[in-house]
């Protein structure tokens, strides 16, 4: 890239970062008023029913769809249609990936993602009990309001590892690999909630080659709130790379560390819900973005199929919706 392209390329970014400062000073305004804050005794009763009351959730498990019947129950109760899509694993029973749309202003879709699964043993309380019950509370509270884009809360099945499968991320990898492409071009944004509840450090991580519109809303969003954050840009870790590799702009929000998770101690009674508060404050400023204000990624092509990230056709052929 020549000097003058970089300097074009670094521009853009800063305009794309204005934009969404901007248009978050407003809404993250409204969210200093006491009915506008996510209820935290709500989001620990949420993560107490699945931590202690259904415990280790395992991919395929029958506390896993406990689990999934707690969500749908809740969704439904709320009022809103629930939508699944069963997934097959390798040597294992099958697990679910379920979602529900708040209709917003415009067919964009912002993606909101946690899951619902925990390895073996651990009751996953923070791993991810938190970015579950967050979902379950801004579903409640955003039910009945006003929001540009078309919010999706997204609990997937088989997040953690499956025995067979190379890797983390087997039900996002099937989700995305079920959209067509009209409807990939409608989600404008992903952000994954992911241990929210342990830490001593803020993390948004955005992965390398992706466009960075999500990353930038998100850091907006925090430095609104006058939190601090470690931004950074991360090559690829893993196979759950599910919406990075459709050129969706993505980010991870999560505390850390926490030398508790995947372990039999990552329990709801260590978690700091002044943590889990600070990310539902910075969910609720990017719930309300308005949409089309902070980049457009529609002109973008779909990954190719042979990318190695993507979802084998052994596991593929299995994926019904």
């Amino acid at each position: 890239m020549g000097k003058a392209e970089g300097n074009q390329d670094r521009l853009a970014r800063l305009i794309i970062t204005a934009v969404t400062f901007c248009a978050l000073t407003g809404t993250l305004f409204r969210l200093t008023r006491a009915e506008s804050k996510a209820d935290t005794a709500r989001i620990k009763r949420h993560v107490e029913s699945l931590a202690s009351d259904i415990g280790a959730r395992p991919a395929g498990s029958d506390e896993l769809a406990r689990a999934f019947d707690y969500v749908k129950q809740k969704l439904t109760a709320l009022g809103y249609a629930v939508e699944s899509q069963e997934v097959r694993m390798p040597q294992e029973a099958g697990t679910t990936n379920l979602w529900a749309d708040k209709r917003g202003d415009s067919r964009e879709v912002m993606v909101f993602a946690a899951h619902l699964d925990t390895v073996p043993g651990s009751p996953g309380a923070n791993d991810d009990g938190t970015g579950v019950a967050l979902l379950l509370e801004m579903a409640r509270l955003l039910h009945d309001s006003r929001t540009g884009y078309t919010l999706r809360f997204l609990f997937f099945g088989a997040e953690e590892e499956v025995h067979g499968f190379d890797g983390h991320g087997l039900s996002s990898l099937a989700y995305v690999d079920s959209l067509k492409k009209e409807e990939v071009h409608r989600i404008k944004y992903a952000f994954w909630l992911d241990k929210l509840g342990r830490g001593a450090e803020l993390k948004m991580l955005h992965i390398r080659q992706t466009p960075e519109q999500a990353l930038e809303a998100a850091s907006a969003a925090a430095e609104m709130l006058r939190l601090e954050v470690n931004r950074r840009t991360v090559s690829p870790w893993s196979k759950r790379m599910a919406f990075e590799d459709l050129s969706i702009p993505t980010v991870w929000i999560e505390w850390g560390p926490d030398p508790e998770l995947h372990k039999a101690t990552d329990t709801a009674n260590r978690l700091d819900w002044k943590k889990v508060d600070a990310v539902a404050r910075i969910a609720m400023g990017l719930a309300e973005l308005k949409a089309g204000e902070s980049g457009d990624h529609s002109t973008m092509t779909m990954a190719s199929k042979s990318s190695p990230y993507r979802l084998p056709s052994s596991v593929m052929s299995n994926v019904t919706r």
